[in-house]
């Protein structure tokens, strides 16, 4: 069999520097493989057998510790090695509590990856002795449970009670088949502080340990999804009914606990009792109901709780017509606040899901890309300068988060609609920007670029207020520039040439001859 490597780092530069450059033969490895975010890893694991794992701390998104707990109950084999700029010793130890075999630190030597990841090649095979696989079977039997609970969940053991019950048998896993099952998910929506991503998984075993000592008497299975959602099993145990409306009551007490000690808004979701083989169907429920969810914290939601919150009224349509007439005024505080107040109505009725969120933030857009196309002003260059599709999708997790990004889009649209109404300012700034760049290629479009508006609409504009070509002013400018520094600096005429962004030293010579009656050469000689 051969053994395998996967390394994982969204900056592509490294991954290629360390993949490259390795002896991975030497380290004993026959393959090599790679991924730039922890989901690319994740779908490396479901096609490969990895035996080692060389993983970044700190990527968007999932972090390195979520692939590392993951691998944890979904490749408890493989060995895990974190690769980090972090040079401080609590990360080391924080990384060897999570399981990591070794911790490196960037810049890290050839010769060290390859010692390291030999070392923990050979500890994958010590590891395979009957003896060894024995004492990890005990040490590890909590994250075998939650393997076989996460299949469950999702649906790939559920099919077939005599694949869960050989399952069962295998692993000498304490599961009754015949019981019912309660689920609950406990979701933290934020972390209201600044926290690093170290910490954050600090306080996840805060939550973990907070929750087991809150639910100790009906003893359930705890699994930990991500730092910010837990899954909460009960079993109906013969003579013993878990009883709901004490879970709740422990449930409101855990949220008190979090807002009060971590000001962290958090909600559980409530399933109800079914048999093992519903628990796919509940399990999904529950998580659509919390994504479904964008409005309301602090609360319980039972699974019944869930309702439609419909479509948008006629009021909500003149709403939004109403808002279109206060952007073109260049209203935009007056706008804000009608959002503000149409964003807590919304949520006050009951009437504001995922859906509904959706729906507002496309209306919006929608009204925006109208405004400032009637404008003249180039929506794509606009809203690029803000990293706007990461935004859009932390957005869509809150109303709150939701109603701040669509404020800003407006903000920056009444800001460059009330710039194109002084035209005088941007071609003001145009000309300024060219007075100082003269060296750059300059080009209608990139100065377009720089005040949001469309080419041919600057043009037009730079004409009529100027009475000069965009492309002839900034040559005039250029050619100014030349005969300065031919009378001002002993530098040869191909040095000024090239310094003002020309190459080809026949057009220069033409192009100056057009502007000022004489070659360059004779220019120095005439005014020297």
């Amino acid at each position: 069999m051969s053994r395998v490597i996967l390394l994982v780092d969204d900056e592509y530069p490294t991954i290629e520097a360390i993949r490259t450059q390795t002896d991975w033969k030497k380290a004993g490895f026959d393959r090599v493989l790679t991924a730039d975010s922890v989901q690319a890893a994740r779908e490396q694991f479901s096609r490969n057998t990895i035996h080692v794992l060389l993983c970044d701390i700190e990527m968007p998104g999932e972090t390195g510790l979520d692939l590392l707990q993951w691998m944890r109950v979904c490749s408890p084999d493989t060995i895990g090695i974190f690769l980090t700029c972090h040079a401080d010793f609590t990360y080391a130890r924080e990384a060897v509590k999570m399981g990591a075999f070794d911790y490196l630190l960037k810049p890290v030597s050839i010769g060290d990856i390859e010692r390291v990841t030999g070392n923990a090649l050979s500890e994958w095979e010590k590891r395979k002795s009957s003896t060894v696989r024995g004492e990890l079977w005990e040490r590890n039997k909590t994250a075998v449970i939650e393997r076989f609970w996460w299949d469950v969940f999702h649906n790939l053991l559920s099919d077939s009670r005599e694949r869960m019950h050989r399952q069962i048998e295998e692993k000498s896993l304490s599961i009754d088949l015949e019981s019912d099952y309660l689920l609950m998910s406990c979701a933290i929506r934020e972390w209201n502080l600044d926290l690093t991503v170290w910490e954050k998984y600090d306080l996840d075993f805060v939550v973990k340990n907070v929750l087991t000592e809150l639910f100790a008497r009906e003893q359930p299975f705890l699994l930990s999804d991500t730092v910010n959602r837990k899954w909460i099993l009960f079993t109906y145990r013969a003579g013993q009914t878990p009883d709901g409306e004490e879970i709740a009551e422990k449930a409101g007490r855990f949220m008190e606990f979090m807002k009060a000690h971590f000001d962290t808004k958090s909600s559980f979701y409530l399933g109800e009792p079914c048999k093992i083989e519903k628990l796919p169907a509940m399990h999904s429920a529950l998580l659509r109901q919390e994504q479904n969810n964008v409005s309301y914290d602090d609360r319980i939601f039972r699974l019944h709780d869930e309702k439609d919150c419909g479509s948008r009224e006629p009021e909500d349509r003149q709403e939004l017509e109403n808002w279109k007439l206060l952007l073109m005024a260049g209203k935009g505080e007056e706008l804000c606040a009608h959002l503000r107040r149409y964003v807590r109505k919304m949520v006050s009725e009951g009437r504001m899901d995922a859906r509904m969120l959706l729906l507002l933030y496309q209306d919006v857009l929608q009204m925006v890309y109208s405004v400032l196309t009637d404008c003249n002003i180039s929506v794509r260059e606009l809203l690029a300068q803000y990293d706007f599709e990461e935004n859009y999708k932390e957005a869509l997790t809150s109303s709150g988060k939701m109603q701040e990004h669509l404020e800003q889009i407006i903000q920056t649209a009444i800001r460059h609609i009330e710039s194109v109404k002084h035209e005088k300012s941007v071609v003001g700034e145009v000309k300024k920007y060219i007075d100082e760049h003269l060296e750059e290629d300059l080009s209608r479009n990139s100065l377009a670029r720089l005040v949001y508006l469309n080419p041919g609409y600057l043009a037009r504009l730079f004409r009529n207020e100027t009475g000069y070509y965009l492309v002839d002013y900034i040559t005039m400018k250029k050619m100014e520039k030349v005969q300065k520094l031919l009378l001002t600096t002993d530098r040869s005429v191909t040095q000024i040439a090239q310094e003002l962004g020309y190459t080809n030293m026949p057009y220069f010579s033409r192009v100056f001859k057009k502007a000022t009656g004489c070659t360059p050469v004779e220019y120095r000689k005439k005014h020297i």
